[in-house]
């Protein structure tokens, strides 16, 4: 058997408009694979924003996938987790193959063309009168069931469309299923939607809330007067039992290219029966290729229900088939044929590779970067990100695109804050269109440096960031970290790339003490010291963390004893990894909620890799497609999706031939402050010079020596937790130590106070007295 990798690009017939954004075109990879002159197809799609695979280089791996099978691999023996649309396409071609390569998967009577298999009409989000129209044509053409998106547009715009749907056909004539794609922000906002929308009788409502707030959904599934369905909650889910237990929805809408094939499926109905809960079964804006494959697995599932299947007429440049939709039924026709012939290429064969982007950025006369399809607004250059009218508030002045456009540094007011005025000139100038900025790193890890980032590396990393977390248009951001600095600036492109406004407020440990009292946001980064003084406020304070759709922290460790801290919150969380030199981070991993992890996630589109010294390797859209070399030490899984950090090569400590992560060290050290239940301090663990070892692992703390008995409780809380040579032998005080510009521990200049202080033989603590004058935080 050979498989053919063949990538090939769908043209919408006109915009798709989702919650999303507009596609105006599809990317797929098609599948061939032949063997003995049978030939069977399948097809493999990822959608923008939304599908785990959804990466710059998924023709690349999908080629690697056949390589490896052309060279005798066995398919069952390749980890296709993290992409499922390559599972359905290979499950689906190899299918094909077998059953004699005819496109007849499955042997029932819509796959002989003996009889149609119904569907759903699929309204497309639109103005209301356009959608009124979509309603009047799908039940002209016989559709008795409507499927309508809710949650694009106002809702009491959405409200009246549905009274004068109602007003029309009444609900013994039409069933209305309606899908939210995760609109709403919060379980109140959830709940005062769907008691409005109970009124007009739909069956369910998909995914009222984002993905993975399940807390939240379950509580909204007990409470809600309609029936829920869950749609993007079940992508990359790893077990359905878990999921369904902790959510208990009563519907699932069942996609095998986001959800690994037609057997995971398998899977998610088997569960879904035994808790009594429906499953639907969807088609994703697959061609003819896809749709046929779903469709028929459908037929021998279940012909007793409407699913839906009705996305066949999308394309311009569809696969010829005999697949016909015919009012709000789906046949195949007998009397017509596949012409997979539009594939070939008489350059390259089956195997042309020809992969444009998806929905090319347009750009913008004058300059050399891409930008977002989507409309700034009346008098704007296109394909400017869409931002809201009031989209930027600094020191409690909101300011609209027009105006950062046309600022004016000479004349801003002369009492504005240093990050203040940051803000603004970034500000005026990406609206401006500038295409190089020149960043300074932190420095917590060498002398710091200047480096510059274009504006296609910085956007790439906010469309990664957007994805990954499901942000949207219009949510509301707090930019609280310094903007000089990678991590506050990238908040702001967030803004731009994505089109959430934003408050911008003076870095400080508390970000939401000079905020108004009602301020809610839905997005925020934070280093750990703001985390953890917010959660050592008022319980109000708290609350506004509660109700935000995401929350990053990074910057830092996060400490044992602040991990805690977090679980307790019900608002997402997420440890971010990353450098100025990936544009923030590239990879999260959840600190709370079911999907709490020790390993990271890496982004869309970003790949992983080590060096001979295990230390990671990255590549993405924000490196430009190049590799970036890191010195931290990391634990890949077997698969290679995700990671666990152990630590700096930098600082790894070799005692007697022995190599000591000091990170792993530390962080046992502030599971013992824990433990415990002693005052945690600041701490790091180094090596100090050993004339038998070379270098012993040493412990240095911040502040006056513990008392004796706490010293000697902490090392023995250590010594159940690491192993013998990764046990400290000395403990070192330091008075102070010095820090970096943005209030990290500066280890070079701690470490060599350590160095230059002379341990007396036989010591175990000894304190560093801090020399008059002397700067700790240079």
């Amino acid at each position: 058997m050979r498989i053919t990798a063949i990538p090939y690009t769908l043209q919408f017939k006109r915009p798709a408009m989702t919650s999303r954004g507009a596609l105006h075109a599809r990317p797929v990879v098609f599948l061939r694979a032949g063997s003995d002159g049978v030939i069977g197809w399948g097809e493999c799609g990822p959608v923008p924003c939304l599908s785990p695979d959804d990466r710059p280089d998924f023709p690349d791996v999908v080629q690697s996938v056949c390589d490896r099978i052309n060279a005798g691999a066995p398919t069952e023996t390749i980890d296709l987790s993290g992409l499922p649309s390559l599972a359905f396409g290979l499950e689906t071609a190899l299918r094909d193959l077998e059953t004699g390569g005819r496109q007849r998967l499955f042997d029932t009577p819509f796959a002989r063309g003996e009889a149609s298999l119904p569907t759903h009409g699929l309204v497309w989000m639109d103005t209301p009168d356009a959608m009124l129209a979509q309603f009047k044509a799908k039940i002209a053409a016989g559709c008795r069931i409507i499927k309508m998106k809710v949650g694009a547009l106002p809702l009491e715009q959405e409200l009246a469309l549905l009274a004068e749907f109602r007003r029309r056909w009444q609900r013994d004539y039409v069933e209305l299923r309606l899908d939210a794609n995760g609109a709403w922000r919060s379980v109140d906002q959830a709940m005062a939607a769907l008691e409005q929308l109970a009124a007009f009788g739909p069956s369910f409502v998909e995914q009222p809330l984002p993905a993975g707030r399940w807390t939240d959904t379950a509580a909204v599934c007990a409470r809600s007067p309609v029936p829920i369905a869950l749609d993007e909650d079940l992508i990359g889910a790893v077990d359905p039992a878990q999921l369904l237990d902790a959510i208990r929805p009563q519907h699932l809408v069942l996609k095998p290219s986001l959800l690994g094939g037609l057997a995971a499926c398998e899977t998610w109905i088997v569960e879904a029966a035994k808790r009594g809960i429906q499953w639907w079964i969807n088609s994703l804006l697959e061609s003819n290729v896809g749709l046929n494959a779903i469709a028929q697995w459908t037929s021998a599932r279940d012909t007793g229900r409407v699913h839906g299947l009705g996305t066949g007429r999308l394309f311009t440049n569809n696969i010829p088939s005999p697949l016909r939709l015919d009012g709000c039924g789906l046949r195949l026709d007998p009397d017509s044929a596949w012409i997979f012939k539009t594939l070939w290429s008489e350059e390259g064969g089956w195997s042309a590779r020809t992969f444009p982007h998806p929905n090319p950025l347009p750009k913008r006369e004058g300059t050399g970067h891409s930008l977002l399809p989507l409309p700034l607004g009346e008098g704007w250059g296109e394909g400017e990100s869409a931002l809201p009218a009031n989209f930027l508030t600094v020191d409690e002045t909101t300011y609209q695109p027009a105006d950062l456009v046309h600022l004016d540094p000479a004349n801003l007011p002369t009492n504005l804050s240093e990050n203040a005025r940051a803000t603004l000139l970034f500000c005026r100038d990406w609206l401006r269109g500038r295409d190089e900025f020149l960043i300074t790193t932190s420095g917590s890890t060498g002398a710091p440096k200047d480096i510059t980032l274009t504006r296609e590396q910085m956007m790439a990393s906010a469309q990664a960031t957007g994805a990954a977390l499901g942000l949207r248009n219009g949510m509301a951001a707090l930019v609280c970290l310094p903007v000089r600095y990678i991590a506050g600036q990238m908040m702001l492109v967030r803004g731009f790339v994505l089109g959430m406004p934003l408050t911008v407020v003076e870095p400080a440990s508390d970000p939401f003490a000079g905020l108004p009292a009602d301020a809610r946001f839905d997005f925020t980064a934070l280093v750990p010291l703001q985390l953890q003084t917010v959660l050592d406020g008022p319980a109000e304070t708290v609350q506004r963390l509660n109700a935000m759709h995401a929350i990053l922290v990074g910057g830092a460790p996060v400490s044992p004893a602040l991990e805690a801290r977090i679980r307790t919150l019900e608002a997402p969380v997420y440890h971010t990894y990353g450098m100025t030199e990936t544009v923030t981070h590239v990879a999260l991993r959840r600190l709370n909620g079911p999907e709490a992890s020790p390993y990271f996630q890496p982004l869309p589109g970003v790949q992983i890799a080590v060096d001979d010294r295990s230390c990671l390797r990255i590549k993405g859209p924000m490196t430009l497609g190049r590799w970036v070399q890191t010195n931290d030490l990391v634990e890949l899984t077997p698969s290679f999706h995700t990671f666990r950090w152990l630590g700096r090569w930098d600082n790894v400590i070799n005692s007697g031939g022995v190599k000591v992560a000091v990170e792993s060290v530390e962080t046992v050290v502030n599971e013992a402050w824990l433990v415990l239940g002693l005052p945690e301090r600041r701490c790091f663990v180094t090596g100090t010079p050993d004339e038998r070892l070379g270098q012993t692992v040493t412990l240095v703390i911040e502040g006056d020596p513990l008392p004796g008995a706490a010293e000697q409780d902490l090392l023995a809380a250590m010594a159940e937790r690491v192993q013998r040579y990764e046990m400290p032998r000395r403990v070192v005080y330091l008075t102070a130590f010095a820090e970096t510009a943005t209030g990290k521990i500066d280890r070079a200049t701690s470490v060599a106070r350590v160095a230059n202080f002379s341990l007396r033989d036989g010591s175990q603590s000894e304190k560093l007295a801090t020399a008059s004058g002397e700067n700790d935080h240079a």
